[in-house]
């Protein structure tokens, strides 16, 4: 009786255990969509500066800078949709 009774304890300490872990799993799931939500806005955000700039005639690092982060925000855009 008593090995009954520490397996049932085992068994629900194991089951617990899991159910804390998904729990937790989603919860970062759910953070790291906002923190890529908030990365990809910030992206837009500093491209149209960089746009700024370029049409102000700003032309040292600026069109590199430009391009590369358009084709970063490319290549991660095809990324997104998979």
């Amino acid at each position: 009786m008593k090995d009954l009774i520490y397996c049932i304890t085992f068994l629900f300490t194991i089951i617990f255990a899991l159910y804390n872990f998904i729990k937790e799993t989603r919860h970062y799931k759910k953070e790291l969509e906002e923190i890529r939500q908030e990365n990809f806005i910030l992206c837009y955000g500093i491209k149209a500066c960089l746009s700024g700039l370029i049409q102000q005639g700003v032309n040292h690092d600026v069109p590199k800078a430009y391009h590369d982060l358009e084709k970063h925000l490319n290549i991660n855009a095809h990324k997104r949709k998979e």
